[in-house]
């Protein structure tokens, strides 16, 4: 299938093109580390650590991989994000040619204004959606993984049910800026700020928990 661009956007898809290629190392990358931080993460807190009262180096070692990896995670959903987003016209084009033929009566067109969950989770017959919910997975898994992991008391299961929601939550934002480019941008900046607000109530679970206090 041959697709005549002009040259402004020739020149476009060229000069954006080495950017993509870095993008799309990206998320390859993000989820091997990610999937090594969360399996260092269980074994840790099932084998390794011993709780102690206040801040100390095991506790240090608890928290380092799932902040590394959430960011690891967050960077892979942004940066395939960026490249959905920065497909020209022409690109469009041929995306759509392609999955008319592909996805028959069920086809719908990709458009600049029609970004969102009911064409990006056909993309590549359902692959970008399954690869989407695996990252939310597993940013879920990493950021839950202390009370998941960690040996429960009884006393703590409110703290662990609050902790694996707000959990939930960053996963949920995280799909939802992968699968959909049609949320405004005042409803980010909330959804934004809610999360802010959630990682601090996270941090204080975390370091109870963990008995730093």
């Amino acid at each position: 299938m041959n697709i005549d661009l002009a040259k402004e956007e020739e020149s476009y898809i060229k000069g954006i093109d080495a950017y993509r290629k870095v993008a799309l190392s990206i998320p390859a990358l993000s989820v091997s580390l990610s999937s090594a931080s969360l399996a260092f993460e269980a074994y840790y807190l099932q084998h390794v650590y011993k709780a102690t009262t206040g801040a100390s180096i095991e506790t240090l070692i608890a928290i380092i991989p799932i902040v590394a990896g959430g960011m690891f995670l967050i960077a892979a959903a942004w940066a395939v994000d960026w490249v959905l987003d920065s497909l020209s016209p022409a690109e469009l084009e041929a995306l759509n040619a392609m999955h008319k033929v592909r996805d028959g009566d069920d086809y719908r067109e990709f458009t600049e204004g029609r970004n969102g969950f009911d064409t990006r989770k056909r993309l590549f017959s359902g692959g970008y959606l399954i690869f989407s919910v695996c990252i939310g997975a597993l940013l879920f898994l990493l950021t839950a993984s202390i009370p998941i992991f960690l040996k429960q008391e009884v006393t703590e299961v409110i703290l662990r049910s609050t902790l694996i929601a707000i959990s939930f939550y960053y996963a949920i934002l995280v799909v939802l800026k992968m699968l959909t480019n049609n949320i405004s941008k005042n409803m980010w900046r909330l959804l934004i700020y809610g999360a802010g607000l959630l990682t601090l109530v996270n941090l204080g679970i975390t370091a109870k928990l963990l008995h730093v206090f």
